[in-house]
């Protein structure tokens, strides 16, 4: 019989299964019956099992044993959410350099999707877990930069096409790492409305604090970098106002957050978007300086990041290589939290530098009209 059965009058019971209890435990849900005292277990498939029915001078004790039984499964799934949570807590604490401190870019990036669904299955059991949604929103977003968006970037013209799909696929990930940044925001704060949603989010975004900076330094980040992946998506493009005041705040309540990682990114807004939205060569130059400050010199991202903005600009050749070269000059073994990250952004700068010509095109020697006349005069 399915569950739906239990809910009708059965021969084999004599009376309709009256429920007074529910619960879910485990993968089934339990029920009590009113009339026989029937504890009834509803598998996920709709199948059921149950305990028999005791003589009727035994149900005060059988209530006491379903009672204690109730109690131990619930007990039960408390104990897998808490070492879940445990877990979770122990892959995904802020001292964790497991990936971050990685050197190894193929290792770090062959196991990232392992890990990206490990987490995901836990939040499976534990969905409010604002720690393991945060951490799956970095990893997302790490990932889909690092090992889609960067690696689509080499290729070649005649690739175009491909390249574009990449860059699509890029998007849908880093769309997938805002949507858990925004869960961990809203598990941050219950009841609170969605930084995505429709409206202003001034207010909300007014109270925020300190506590807050990496969830929304998370969600801007997976949100702008979306943006940036597939600039056809004209809707995502008319959005970016909200990411781009979430990084603001970041910056109002922690101008230093990740060593700079705020103005990193604003200094690359500023370099590529309209005056109207933050732009503008002046305000990205600002962003620029003092996100180099804030890196103390143990970062290549900024260097790397920002002469990337200068390619096929005017005049920029210089600037470009020179913004390359301080990149490269960084140790990457400086700050081993920063390694994996600064490992890659050193490839970066090499690829760059040795592809610079595609930037800035070599301008051809000017022709010497007055060879070409004598030139033809001896020929006459």
């Amino acid at each position: 019989m399915n569950a739906a059965g239990l809910f009708e009058n059965s021969g084999r019971f004599n009376h309709p299964l009256q429920c007074i209890d529910e619960e879910t435990c485990c993968g089934f849900r339990y029920h009590l019956c009113t009339v026989c005292s029937l504890f009834t277990r509803v598998a996920a498939d709709g199948e059921f099992t149950d305990i028999p029915k005791r003589p009727s001078h035994m149900k005060s004790v059988q209530f006491l044993f379903l009672g204690l039984g109730t109690s131990l499964l619930l007990t039960s799934c408390s104990m897998n959410r808490m070492a879940t949570r445990q877990l979770s807590a122990a892959l995904t604490g802020q001292n964790t350099v497991v990936f971050t401190g990685e050197e190894d870019v193929e290792l770090a990036r062959d196991a990232l999707p392992f890990t990206l669904k490990l987490y995901e299955t836990m939040l499976q059991r534990d969905s409010t877990n604002s720690g393991l949604l945060l951490v799956t929103a970095k990893l997302f977003t790490l990932y889909a930069q690092a090992f889609v968006l960067l690696p689509a970037d080499t290729l070649p013209p005649e690739r175009d096409k491909e390249m574009k799909i990449i860059r699509k696929r890029a998007k849908r990930l880093l769309l997938r790492g805002r949507e858990y940044a925004l869960r961990a925001f809203s598990a941050a704060h219950p009841g609170a409305p969605s930084l995505s949603g429709k409206g202003s989010i001034d207010t909300l975004l007014g109270n925020t604090t300190e506590a807050d900076t990496a969830l929304l330094y998370w969600v801007a980040a997976s949100w702008l970098g979306a943006a940036a992946a597939d600039k056809s998506d004209l809707g995502l493009m008319m959005s970016i106002r909200k990411p781009i005041a979430i990084l603001k705040r970041v910056g109002e309540l922690d101008d230093g957050f990740d060593r700079g990682a705020v103005h990193e990114l604003l200094a690359v807004i500023g370099a590529t978007a309209p005056k109207a939205i933050g732009g503008g060569k002046t305000v990205a130059r600002e962003h620029f300086e003092k996100a180099i400050a804030f890196s103390e010199g143990k970062k290549l991202s900024p260097y790397v990041s920002f002469a990337a903005t200068l390619c096929g600009e005017e005049g920029g050749r210089a600037e470009f290589e020179q913004l390359l070269k301080k990149a490269l000059a960084v140790d990457t073994d400086i700050e081993r939290s920063l390694r994996l990250q600064n490992t890659i952004y050193r490839e970066r700068a090499r690829y760059l530098l040795g592809t610079i010509d595609n930037c800035f095109p070599p301008v051809p020697a000017p022709v010497d009209s007055s060879a070409i006349d004598i030139g033809e005069a001896v020929r006459e």
